[in-house]
């Protein structure tokens, strides 16, 4: 089977994407920017992550700021390891005192709760979350102590590695956030 111009011109383009994290951004943040939804599909050092956050600090420094001690934030990022999720939080971290006035924090398992309580309690624009403590958070208190109702950008980082249990955890989201 021999592949047509459209096919071998698309294939060539995805290896360019995958092997060049230049590229990588350059196809990726114009169609964020724009605010269009984006899989990304890249190796490690490619900079997926920066090609997510940068667009939604921008997303979240357009929206109104939070108010005093508003808990929801306006971007959540979901990772399926807290090894992922701190790294994230880093970058992230790192950026919004750049941006100034932005907050970010990291929620995770197998870390002190009440310390990520306290900084959500103290607002945060961006949260960084895994699956099993975001999903603590947001049964905690019967449900007061986390909105998610000010959530305008979300990100599923290594969405590829979703089990039936994450799958179940995004539906939970999607029904809290809405009620």
């Amino acid at each position: 089977m021999s592949l047509d111009n459209n096919h071998a011109t698309s294939a060539h383009r995805n290896i360019d994407v995958m092997n060049n994290p230049i590229v990588f951004k350059n196809k990726c943040l114009p169609a964020i920017m724009a605010g269009r939804d984006v899989i990304g599909i890249a190796k490690t050092g490619s900079g997926k992550t920066l090609a997510f956050l940068l667009p939604m600090l921008r997303h979240v420094q357009a929206q109104p700021d939070l108010y005093p001690y508003e808990s929801g934030p306006i971007g959540l990022v979901l990772a399926p390891a807290r090894e992922l999720a701190v790294q994230i939080h880093m970058v992230c971290k790192t950026f919004c005192k750049n941006i100034g006035g932005l907050r970010s924090t990291a929620v995770y398992g197998g870390a002190g709760v009440a310390e990520q309580i306290g900084d959500l309690k103290r607002g945060a624009h961006v949260v960084v979350a895994t699956p099993g403590r975001m999903i603590d958070l947001l049964t905690m208190q019967s449900g007061k102590l986390l909105s998610l109702k000010r959530v305008s950008f979300v990100v599923m980082d290594e969405a590829g590695t979703c089990t039936l249990y994450h799958l179940v955890y995004v539906s939970m989201l999607y029904s809290l956030s809405h009620t």
